[in-house]
């Protein structure tokens, strides 16, 4: 016959004395304290802090989005992105990044709508009287949203206003 298991007694020993430090008293408790003990974690990152300042919540928004696009959760990342978006309505130096973030989960979902959030996002750039304007990155995936949608002349007229700008 084989010798008892010394770490069973232990836990035997603790439970009928009333001391829960064995490493087995948890069994003993009820699946109810149990559950009540231990906060259920969730794998989705929590939303942005209210009232933090607006460079905390500017990445924390780009941190969201860019953990939920590296999992794939497109739906996730494009309400954070639309979020973030709308949150530097009022800062044009953000604009630029934020309307990069929104097209980029909309390129992986529908290429049609990221070339309209592109187009939408260049012609509200002219509006706004240059204070912000539409970058090479943000040129770069309209180019490829119309690739993808066969508009060939537009893809190639988007890269080429970087150029042209640039020579200016």
């Amino acid at each position: 016959m084989d010798a008892p298991n010394p770490q069973f007694l232990y836990a035997r020993g603790a439970a009928s004395s009333g001391n829960r430090t064995g490493p087995t008293a948890t069994a003993h408790q009820s699946s109810s304290d149990y559950i009540h003990s231990h906060p259920r974690r969730s794998s989705a990152p929590s939303p942005p802090p209210r009232g933090a300042g607006a460079d905390a919540a500017c990445r924390t928004y780009t941190s969201l989005v860019r953990q939920y696009l590296g999992l794939h959760q497109i739906d996730a990342a494009t309400f954070y992105a639309e979020r973030y978006h709308a949150h530097t309505a009022s800062r044009p130096h953000l604009r630029s990044a934020s309307l990069y973030l929104l097209a980029s989960c909309h390129l992986r979902s529908s290429p049609r709508r990221c070339r309209l959030v592109l187009r939408d996002g260049a012609a509200e750039a002219g509006r706004d009287g240059g204070r912000w304007t539409v970058d090479d990155d943000c040129r770069y995936l309209l180019a490829v949203a119309c690739e993808g949608l066969g508009y060939y002349g537009e893809a190639e007229e988007a890269l080429l206003a970087g150029a042209i700008a640039r020579k200016r």
